[in-house]
């Protein structure tokens, strides 16, 4: 099963082109409308609402527990169905991509170019919800040392970028 990250815009435009019958999970902001998918490949649709925060600010809405109930249904509902899952929020870089680890580790896929990539930065929050909603077992460690290889490769990005300014 192939679980893909995109940003709202991506996920949109490939949603049209798609070759292939996908279930999308749809992150955005409380305040944003639903995503409309136009493709007829798009077979369903999970939608959540939370701001891209791990903690209380001002009053933006934070990813809760609740948010993710229903989840592992939709997936186990949609699974056989389909050949891929895309997984969406506003950049395709922090909601989409911890909640995309935690699928992919309910699927039984590779999640390693998530946190090889400085392209992607998991929101901790989402990940905690995702994984407890998955049932994916997932221990304190193992999550830091997950962190710790995305502190790496966004360090050598960084490295990268500055040695190309010298």
């Amino acid at each position: 099963m192939k679980v893909t990250v995109m940003s709202q815009e991506n996920a949109l435009k490939y949603s049209k082109i798609a070759k292939k019958d996908l279930i999308v999970v749809s992150i955005v902001g409380e305040k944003e409308n639903p995503v409309v998918f136009d493709g007829d490949k798009v077979t369903d649709i999970f939608r959540m609402y939370f701001e891209d925060i791990e903690r209380p600010y001002g009053l933006s809405k934070m990813p809760s527990r609740e948010d993710f109930n229903g989840l592992k249904d939709f997936l186990d509902k949609n699974i056989d169905s389909v050949e891929e899952v895309v997984v969406h929020c506003y950049a395709g870089s922090s909601r989409s991509s911890a909640c995309a680890v935690a699928i992919m580790r309910y699927l039984s896929e590779d999640d390693s170019f998530i946190w090889s990539s400085s392209d992607y930065v998991p929101n901790k929050l989402v990940l905690t919800h995702a994984i407890d909603e998955l049932g994916v077992d997932l221990d304190e460690s193992e999550i830091k040392a997950l962190y710790d290889i995305n502190d790496e490769a966004h360090m050598m990005c960084s490295e990268f970028v500055f040695d190309e300014e010298r």
